[in-house]
């Protein structure tokens, strides 16, 4: 389908490039795809891109491989999409992307399948600042790569001191990954570590440019939210919930999921670190007995 003049375009790319044919198996898969979604072209080609690969949902959690695909409607009615959405990386956490699709023509100006082209989406990413800090000054979770406990304290402490002087609103939400012992009674260490990775950068990549999240607990994350209002904590709770809840690694061919709890609360001008993540902790628990 490709001569080599175009292969050696695409591959110069810094987009991730796929190409499929009228039933959406895999044709081709440039450099950048590998480096973004995980997968080496070896190990997509020849598949269809909703068995287990790129798995798009939308920030809502709704699956565009078996609803609304992008690719598919350029197929069915020769006409270029675009939406931002999240795929699954093949570490099994969700990354956020800009997509854009088209029909793929042949010499004749028939559509004989699909292009996507699909970018990080700068906008969405985390701010890596916190984490380059984290790791100069050595307080960088070592599995995940995220802030440490002890940075998140210290951010913490300098946002309440910020509400205090400056009347800087924020509030903080902690993601608990639900039934970890189980997971740790059936599975390696290995398939352990790998489940926290892939729900702390699903649950990084998920926030704005200016929030801050990291480990909090063997099994936890914190993220510290710049909002005034419960609204705002409640969306992103939801979102992150929806997101990890879509994201899997895969062992011996079987999915391997886990789901979050959250709790959410503002921070308040008399709280003080203990206090703050004391409450969000009795949240938490509260929402545990009642699942």
């Amino acid at each position: 389908m490709l001569t080599q003049e175009q292969k050696d375009f695409y591959d110069a790319m810094n987009d991730g490039v796929y190409i499929v044919d009228r039933n959406r198996k895999i044709l081709y898969w440039n450099k950048a795809a590998e480096e973004i979604a995980g997968f080496t072209a070896e190990e997509v080609i020849g598949k269809s891109c909703a068995d287990n690969i790129l798995i798009h949902v939308t920030e809502s959690g709704v699956q565009l491989c078996t609803g609304p695909c992008p690719i598919a409607d350029s197929i069915q009615h020769a006409r270029a999409n675009q939406a931002r959405v999240y795929l699954h990386h093949k570490e099994g956490h969700r990354v956020p992307v800009y997509v854009r699709t088209a029909p793929f023509l042949n010499q004749a100006n028939s559509v004989v399948g699909g292009i996507e082209l699909f970018s990080m989406d700068a906008p969405r990413l985390q701010d890596k600042k916190s984490t380059l800090k984290s790791q100069e000054s050595g307080q960088e979770c070592t599995v995940t790569h995220l802030p440490n406990r002890r940075y998140l304290e210290r951010e913490l402490k300098t946002d309440l001191e910020d509400l205090r002087e400056h009347d800087y609103h924020f509030g903080i939400i902690l993601f608990q990954i639900d039934g970890m012992d189980k997971q740790r009674a059936s599975h390696s260490e290995e398939i352990c570590n790998a489940l926290i990775k892939m729900v702390g950068k699903t649950v990084a990549f998920a926030v704005r440019p200016f929030d801050v999240v990291g480990r909090w607990g063997e099994a936890s994350f914190l993220g510290i939210f710049a909002t005034g209002s419960m609204e705002g904590l409640d969306k992103i709770s939801e979102r992150v919930k929806g997101l990890v809840a879509h994201s899997k690694i895969i062992e011996n061919g079987e999915p391997i999921s886990v789901s979050v709890l959250t709790a959410a609360t503002l921070a308040e001008h008399d709280d003080t670190v203990a206090s703050i993540v004391e409450r969000a902790e009795a949240l938490l628990a509260s929402h545990q007995q009642n699942t």
